[in-house]
């Protein structure tokens, strides 16, 4: 079969005619009237156990934290839940959240942290639930994170994580925000911790106004039924897709001939020397009007490799830059490829430079990791690398609604059933 035909259900491996309840993400208005009503109800019951909570914490008693946690992640949970029926970013959506994340504040104000963003100083706390490649992407900035905090058997875990970063529109003032990693430490699953973090991410886009939120994850994935099922209660359309990155492994690299072509009038970054290599690919990123990372004063100071990193025209008049970074495990990824106007033919050089400089200095096991941004790039590399390794995706996307709910609305919605 085609990989472009592949349908959702045929990416998730299901049966659609015998379909799991729990795996429907499919609701009449009834259903989420029922939802919202016994979700409300069991609120209701929730803040009563948390103001008697409250008042023994005022008068000075001990409380244990983990019965404490358990409620309030209760509460938290249910709002999450109103929140989502309609969309979680709605105007209802939005106010509901908001509900959520004050709860969670109020949590932390009595208790101690229940979330935290991930930074190059508590990352320690969260190394069961990153990888190390993400660990040094969120602590260069590539990358952001928010982390979970729980207790059990009264010590404190960072039991989950969520990464994302944030991809510009142009012409636009804001981005879409995309989920590269939700994972939950196996001794938290059943807690509802991914729907926390879920909650975090929507709620930063709701104040910042980011109004699109992407997520995408592989049709391997052992946890795709899970993932798939968590963001369609989110709301987020699923659909299958190709991924946009490209894998190549150095022993597949075919045409070492033609690469040899390609590859000229490509000079690398190394051939100027440190200082005057981190100019020229400064002043590149910021005369392209670039606005990222790779720019942070916090950069560390080898994070470039400057041997495979290349650029065309001259130091001071350069019309073409890619940027290669060597990850922890050993992927080489392209960080950054843009030539200037005119100049378009000269991101195939520099991708072929890069390639070479990978099959003469590296194994045949090692990974290149590139995203091309145009077809004729893609069937450039195709010729060269027939063999490169790709994955299909199920890609989800949550938007702001373009008809929208407020509480009013639900309110009416409530009184006709």
């Amino acid at each position: 079969m085609d990989r472009n035909e592949m349908s959702l259900e045929e990416a998730l491996g299901l049966d659609m005619e015998n379909l799991p309840d729990e795996s429907e993400a499919d609701f009449t208005v009834n259903d989420l009237m029922d939802i919202y009503r016994e979700d409300s109800k069991r609120l209701k019951e929730v803040s009563s156990h948390l103001e008697e909570f409250i008042i023994s914490y005022e008068s000075g008693k001990r409380v244990d934290r983990e019965p404490v946690e358990a409620i309030y992640d209760l509460k938290i949970f249910l709002l999450c839940s109103m929140a989502r029926l309609f969309n979680p970013m709605s105007t209802f959506g939005k106010a509901t959240l908001q509900k959520a994340i004050k709860c969670r504040e109020e949590f932390e104000t009595l208790v101690g942290p229940m979330t935290s963003r991930i930074t190059k100083d508590n990352m320690e706390l969260f190394k069961t639930v990153l990888n190390v490649d993400l660990m040094e992407d969120v602590r260069t900035g590539r990358r952001q994170a928010f982390g979970a905090l729980r207790t059990l058997e009264g010590k404190t875990y960072g039991a989950a994580a969520v990464v994302w970063h944030i991809d510009p529109i142009p012409g636009e003032k804001v981005g879409v925000l995309r989920i590269d990693w939700l994972f939950v430490n196996e001794k938290f699953r059943g807690r509802n911790l991914a729907d926390f973090l879920i909650a975090e991410v929507v709620a930063l886009c709701n104040e910042t106004g980011i109004e699109h939120v992407s997520v995408d994850f592989s049709t391997e994935n052992e946890f795709k039924q899970p993932l798939a099922r968590t963001f369609g209660l989110w709301q987020f359309s699923l659909d299958t897709s190709e991924d946009p990155d490209v894998y190549i492994r150095a022993g597949d690299v075919a045409n070492l001939r033609r690469l040899g072509e390609f590859k000229k009038g490509v000079k690398s970054l190394s051939s100027l020397g440190e200082k005057a290599a981190n100019q020229l690919f400064r002043g590149f990123l910021v005369r392209s009007g670039y606005r990222g990372y790779l720019l942070s004063r916090d950069l560390p100071e080898n994070y470039i490799d400057f041997g495979l990193s290349c650029f065309t025209g001259k130091p001071g008049s350069c019309t073409g830059l890619l940027l290669v970074h060597r990850l922890p495990y050993g992927m080489l990824r392209v960080e950054y490829m843009d030539c200037t106007k005119g100049h378009e033919s000269d991101v195939a050089s520099m991708v072929s430079a890069f390639i070479a400089g990978v099959v003469a200095g590296y194994d045949d096991n090692t990974l290149m990791c590139l995203t091309p941004d145009f077809d004729e790039l893609s069937e450039f590399i195709n010729g060269l690398c027939p063999n490169q390794l790709g994955q299909h995706l199920i890609e989800g996307i949550l938007s702001k609604p373009d008809d929208d709910l407020d509480g009013d609305d639900i309110k009416k919605i409530l009184e006709t059933f």
